[in-house]
């Protein structure tokens, strides 16, 4: 579903990322974990064509982001740090305007069970500007899921949620995934990207120095491991 081949981005003088090569199965959730500026957003923002790799290639369900980005676009759903809201709409408003621009049902009824699944139902009518952190970052994440896209590219789509709303994502991302989707999410907690993931990845200085299967290896190796290879102290 997901194929990089030699990727690289680099800006001015300073490489962001450094020959990745992946091969991400339909249906698998990838944690990409890593230190600030290892160049996991980068790659996201280079997979969903935000961005423009300087070597290499992203593959996405058989399309090239080179050669055919309007086509990667149709399938990947896509939540950045950014979050991408218009904050003079409403809840709603933003949800049907995404929805009318991926070609997909803008109907009432399926753009408030997006937002009743985020617990935003009850805000549905308020601008977005009026919103905290957690909440546009809830949105956002209702946002990529319309459509049920194939590829889910999430960005620290924990950042600002208190446990309650982790819960309730993280029980969209298990259902997305029975669906059939493919996710490659950003973190930095390792205990937590261990919890999600079926396959944990460690990005260092644009550099992917870890790929394995959660299965291949226990919490406390895993931590262990990332501490290490992220030179932090316990």
């Amino acid at each position: 579903m997901l194929v990089l081949r030699d990727l690289g981005k680099r800006y001015g003088g300073k490489s962001a990322l450094r020959g990745l090569n992946l091969n991400v199965e339909p249906g698998q959730l990838c944690v990409i974990l890593g230190p600030n500026g290892a160049g996991k957003s980068t790659l996201l923002r280079l997979i969903c064509t935000l961005s423009r790799p300087s070597s290499g290639d992203a593959v996405v369900g058989g399309h090239s982001v080179l050669d055919d980005p309007v086509e990667v676009r149709k399938l990947a759903g896509v939540a950045l740090h950014e979050t991408l809201l218009y904050e003079d709409l409403t809840a709603a408003e933003n949800l049907e305007f995404y929805s009318r621009l991926l070609g997909v049902s803008s109907e009432k009824s399926v753009i408030d069970e997006m937002l009743s699944r985020v617990e935003l139902l009850h805000r549905r009518n308020d601008m977005v500007g009026t919103f905290s952190r957690g909440m546009k970052q809830r949105l956002s994440i209702a946002r990529a899921m319309l459509g049920s896209p194939k590829v889910l590219l999430l960005d620290e789509p924990f950042s600002g949620l208190d446990i309650k709303a982790r819960g309730q994502v993280s029980s969209m991302l298990t259902q997305a995934i029975a669906d059939g989707a493919t996710i490659l999410l950003t973190a930095h907690d390792p205990e937590l990207g261990y919890d999600l993931g079926h396959r944990l990845l460690v990005l260092v200085d644009g550099t992917l120095v870890y790929d394995r299967e959660k299965s291949a290896v226990s919490k406390g190796e895993f931590v262990e491991e990332y501490r290490k290879l992220v030179g932090a102290i316990k």
